[in-house]
């Protein structure tokens, strides 16, 4: 469970910095989805790490709105690369 956490969250950023030297907007976009789902499976490991007892609910909170906010810069990241 660490150890995929620890990949997913590394994931984020692992394809943000290969996608950020693609020369096409398209190929950048790709890289920014797949940063999006390696927060979701972040995000998702957390809530079951909280389930397994691996971390308190309070742990989480304190993750949750800085999950939240890098969501929705990436989401607006895709949209302005979709223009």
């Amino acid at each position: 469970m660490v150890s995929q956490l620890r990949r997913a969250i590394i994931s984020v950023l692992l394809n943000l910095a290969e996608g950020s030297n693609r020369h096409a907007k398209k190929d950048f976009k790709k890289f920014v989805r797949y940063s999006i789902s390696s927060l979701i499976e972040s995000d998702c490991a957390l809530k079951v790490a909280i389930d397994l007892k691996f971390i308190q609910q309070e742990d989480y909170d304190k993750l949750d709105s800085t999950i939240k906010e890098l969501y929705f810069k990436l989401i607006g990241l895709d949209k302005f690369l979709a223009k």
